[in-house]
């Protein structure tokens, strides 16, 4: 009896060991999904580049005022002036064409009244590559007038160009300084002449004005 006994015990304990082993082997296994991974996105970095203005007709000062605007008189060397403007716009910048012809100079052409004389709504004006001159009385009594920028083709300011722009503070110059006839900013007194580094024929005061060098943005 009791070596059946012995013999009973010993069977319990070999199956009680072998539960425990296979709890353990079942502990110890991984658990596995069944769906597949998802892959990760790969994203690169990009940085936005802004268009070019020159596509949609822009200038670095803004955007150019429609040709509609001016009203022009053809010149013998197949270039155009501007004699007038007829727009509503405040801030100007002047097309360097106009229909397919170069302007050539910002005028006077009937000798009497000049493009832009007595508007007085205009508060800037930027005047494109490839004018050569401002005539007489282009801007004469331009009241509103704050700021001028003129191209380094401009080699001619005539009489009383800028006269009586009580409120023009300052003219960006491109190139070298340009040639004055009389009074150009007669009336004009608290404007100042703004000239480019390495550019010729400046000084401080400039026919009366005071003038400074500026660094282009």
């Amino acid at each position: 009896m009791r070596q059946i006994s012995r013999l009973s015990v010993i069977a319990v304990s070999i199956a009680l060991l072998m539960t425990l082993s296979s709890c353990s082997d079942t502990q110890n296994t991984p658990e596995t999904d069944d769906q597949p991974s998802t892959p990760t996105e790969k994203r690169e970095m990009t940085t936005d580049v802004p268009e070019s203005n020159n596509a949609s007709g822009e200038s670095p000062q803004g955007s150019v005022t429609d040709a509609a605007n001016f009203e022009i008189a053809e010149n013998e060397d197949g270039t155009v002036t501007i004699s007038r403007y007829i727009g509503t716009e405040t801030d100007i910048v002047i097309p360097s064409q106009i229909d397919g012809k170069t302007v050539s100079a910002i005028g006077n052409v009937i000798g009497t009244t000049g493009a832009f004389e007595g508007c007085t709504n205009i508060t800037a004006v930027v005047i494109p590559e490839g004018v050569t001159e401002i005539q007489d009385n282009t801007f004469y009594g331009c009241t509103s007038l704050e700021t001028v920028t003129i191209s380094s083709s401009v080699t001619l300011l005539r009489n009383c160009a800028f006269c009586d722009c009580p409120n023009l503070r300052a003219v960006y110059f491109e190139g070298d300084a340009p040639q004055q006839a009389n009074y150009v900013f007669d009336s004009t007194e608290n404007v100042t002449m703004y000239y480019q580094d390495g550019t010729s024929g400046w000084e401080n005061p400039w026919h009366g004005r005071p003038a400074e060098v500026y660094i282009p943005e």
